[in-house]
């Protein structure tokens, strides 16, 4: 008969959801598979630094537009409204018209000025697009 005990005991030690005060625990719950935290939003750039920049880029076109001589005697006149990007490096890419001074050659005075310009990187260091006039005005 005291053989029986030790079997009941060791079955006991041996099962690791009893403690030993010989009450039953029950196993722990699995392990929450919890989603990686969320990326923050993008971080909208500095609205100072963007004006900044803009006033840059269109002091460096103001100081470099030059009037073309054909549209002074023809006494042309006009505004161009142009698109540009301006990549990481301040190169000028996809320069465009977004509306047109009604002077072919103030036209493409104004595109022939934004190719050959260079600007400083833009801020946070990516490309960043521009609506720009770009006025002609004889005095």
């Amino acid at each position: 008969m005291s053989q029986l005990p030790r079997q009941q005991k060791k079955r006991r030690d041996s099962n690791k959801s009893w403690s030993r005060f010989g009450k039953h625990h029950p196993p722990p719950p699995p392990p929450k598979h919890e989603e990686p935290p969320s990326p923050p939003p993008p971080k909208k750039p500095d609205q100072s630094a963007l004006n900044n920049y803009y006033a840059t880029v269109r002091k460096i076109i103001e100081s470099k537009k030059r009037y073309p001589e054909e549209a002074k005697r023809r006494e042309e006149e006009g505004t161009v409204l142009v698109r540009f990007t301006i990549d990481e490096y301040g190169n000028v890419k996809d320069a465009s018209f977004f509306r047109s001074s009604d002077s072919n050659i103030l036209d493409k005075e104004t595109l022939k000025l934004l190719k050959s310009l260079k600007f400083p990187p833009p801020p946070e260091g990516k490309p960043i697009t521009l609506n720009l006039e770009i006025e002609y005005k004889l005095n």
